[in-house]
């Protein structure tokens, strides 16, 4: 990789002359891995780094700010960033002009002008076999370059931040995330312990999705992004124990906070009407630690790009994602003449724009994206990898789990079911998930109890589900996790008997119903 040999050579002189060094971080588990894989690595090397983790309030990146206050507390000799930098051209020539070397470690895409110091960065056109590692992968690498083989017992941080920062699970992210969740399963430190469920079977990508990296991520977004990096680096069993509460605590009142930010970006949503290609939303009231995950949402719900921003003063800060279909940099990229500021990459970016361009941003993102994609870059797809016919076979499901770890660029195989009337029942009183009982295999579908009207009733549907292996008291169980339900065309016509019922019962009581009801002709005449 392109700056390896350069950034150790400056690197090893830092040591043998006894230099400060400063880990300039980010806020999110990508920069908090990458942090606290760096700062492990330059130990390991005979450096005690100093590494700072700014907060979102403090924007991303580096800024002048936060560069002063690091020089009057410890005034270094070497910076080194991970996981940001390659946009910040002008700070790393502030930093040079305060008497202090740059290393820039990254893996954000290139803007067009580059900082004039070392860059470590796989997107650079160099030949290196991988240009899709995240921040923590950049890190691991240097970690490699300094210590050899040994840095390689961090790869449980690298496999995290690489699930985290949803980057492509192919090539050497694949392996990267592999071989960290072996360390996770064989001997998982106290840091994440206790965000991954007791349970027989082993972690996987979904494990770190779901359990750890939230909880990471809540941090940085509740504005206490240094107690994630305190809780990776921190030795004390009882220290760890209640850091780790504080962030799931965190990520609880996350999810909340979420939860109100989208209904509240929905509302706006119907208020002004037909969308375009891409979904443009501000408010003053939101929280630029929540819009990214609100954008998300409403990405994958409408099937276009979605940018959210929080109105400052005369800027609006805003979060961008998108589909897989689009690439949402190079569309930024496109309107960049109305853009303050913008970097990330084909799936996500962070944008500010002047609230006086609002509108000519959304109006030439619009056109960017319609002379650019077909309509069918904005249609919802399930691609299906076939259909179950008769009984499941449990050596397919077994052969299916090979194939972990499954993520972005490796998703899991989904296959379609047809069934009519399914039995339904909650997983426990008041769940709203259900058990679905079907003749084939027994399926789970998760937040399904708003459809169990339509999933008993005879209309004809497909139900979209992936293979799913659990162990209990050393018994192997396989079971289909629904992720769609996709009624038949003229699906009504196969419960044309309850429909009936169901008006006759409507126009006799004066209040809708969807419950099915078995009673007699005389009964109904009467």
């Amino acid at each position: 990789m392109s700056g390896m040999r350069e950034a150790v050579e400056l690197i090893t002189l830092a040591r043998d002359e006894g230099w400060v060094v400063v880990v300039y971080g980010d806020y999110d588990a990508d920069g908090i891995c990458a942090s606290t894989i760096m700062s492990r690595a330059l130990k390991d090397f005979g450096i005690d780094p100093v590494v700072y983790i700014p907060e979102r309030r403090n924007g991303y990146g580096l800024n002048k700010d936060a560069i002063d206050g690091i020089f009057d507390e410890h005034f270094p000799q070497l910076f080194i960033t991970v996981d940001c930098g390659i946009s910040g051209a002008e700070e790393v020539e502030y930093i040079k002009e305060q008497g202090a070397e740059v290393i820039v470690t990254d893996h954000h895409e290139l803007p067009d002008k580059i900082p004039d110091c070392i860059c470590v960065n796989p997107k650079f056109d160099d030949g290196y076999i991988y240009d899709n590692l995240c921040g923590a992968g950049v890190a691991l690498k240097v970690g490699v370059a300094l210590n050899g083989e040994s840095a390689y017992s961090y790869l449980d941080f690298a496999a995290i931040a690489t699930v985290a920062d949803s980057v492509p699970l192919t090539g050497e992210n694949r392996d990267i995330v592999y071989e960290g969740l072996k360390l996770i399963n064989r001997s998982p430190r106290s840091s994440y312990k206790h965000f991954i469920a007791k349970s027989e079977s082993d972690a996987t990508a979904q494990t770190i999705s779901f359990g750890i990296a939230p909880r990471i991520n809540a941090a940085g977004r509740m504005g206490d992004a240094r107690s994630a990096l305190d809780l990776f680096t921190e030795t004390d069993e009882n220290a760890i124990f209640d850091l780790a509460a504080k962030l799931t605590a965190y990520n609880t009142e996350r999810q909340k906070c979420c939860d109100e930010l989208y209904l509240s970006a929905k509302n706006k949503l119907k208020e002004k009407g037909a969308f375009g290609r891409v979904i443009m939303l501000w408010d003053e009231s939101w929280n630029t630690g929540f819009v990214g995950i609100v954008a998300a949402r409403l990405a994958e719900e409408y099937s276009r790009p979605a940018i959210l921003f929080v109105r400052n003063g005369d800027m609006l800060k805003g979060s961008a994602r998108s589909v897989d279909s689009v690439n949402i940099f190079e569309a930024l990229k496109a309107c960049s003449g109305l853009i303050a500021e913008f970097g990330g990459h084909a799936q996500a970016a962070g944008v500010n724009v002047e609230v006086e361009n609002f509108s000519r941003l959304e109006t030439a993102m619009d056109d960017y994206l319609a002379a650019n994609y077909s309509p069918s870059d904005f249609e919802a797809t399930v691609y299906v990898s076939g259909k179950l016919e008769g009984a499941y076979s449990a050596r397919f499901a077994r052969e299916i789990e090979m194939l972990e770890p499954f993520g972005v660029g490796n998703r899991r195989p989904v296959f379609e079911l047809e069934e009519g009337a399914l039995g339904v029942k909650p997983v426990r009183q008041f769940s709203p998930h259900l058990s679905l009982k079907s003749g084939k295999i027994e399926l789970m579908f998760f937040n399904g109890a708003k459809y169990s009207y339509l999933i008993r009733s005879r209309a004809k549907k497909r139900c979209i589900f992936e293979y799913n292996i659990s162990k209990f008291r050393g018994k192997e169980y396989v079971k289909g996790y629904v992720r769609d339900v996709i009624c038949a065309d003229g699906a009504g016509a196969d419960c044309a008997e309850e429909i009936a019922v169901n008006n006759i019962l409507t126009l006799a009581c004066g209040k809708a119903d969807c419950k099915i009801i078995k009673a007699s002709a005389e009964s109904i005449n009467d």
